[in-house]
């Protein structure tokens, strides 16, 4: 029922002397709705593997499902154990980081949703020029 007269449904706790506390408000949803699950993995589009790039690329990605943030991570190594940009919380598909010229860097990113956080993309590589 609807104790305190705020249009939500209450669960409360009734203790021993007969005393009574609201403990919840339960508020209206949609039974039908459908949970959502952890994103996908990203597919990565630009630049593409190998490619020969600015020290500022304009990294971008298809999320192919929803995301609310997504985690961008670029190193020297394809193993990932020397990462130079590692960033949460980006909430577009695309990132432009600030690089050294002349360098083989690997990226990878992931995506976050009320479902928790998925797997990376596979890494791809490119080179930034002079």
């Amino acid at each position: 029922g609807d104790f305190d007269n705020d249009g939500d449904t209450d669960i409360f706790l009734v203790t021993g002397d007969g005393e009574y506390h609201v403990i919840n408000n339960l508020r209206p949803f949609d039974v039908g709705a459908t949970p959502l699950n952890a994103p996908t993995s990203p597919t990565l589009i630009s630049p593409i593997n190998g490619e020969t790039v600015s020290k500022s690329p304009t990294l971008l990605w298809n999320e192919n499902c929803p995301t609310t943030s997504n985690h961008v991570q670029i190193a020297t190594d394809v193993n990932f154990s020397s990462i130079v940009f590692d960033k949460s919380g980006i909430t577009t598909s695309h990132h432009s980081p600030d690089l050294l010229d002349i360098q083989t860097y690997y990226w990878r990113v992931r995506g976050t949703n009320t479902g928790g956080t998925g797997q990376w993309s596979d890494a791809e590589s490119f080179i930034t020029e002079n």
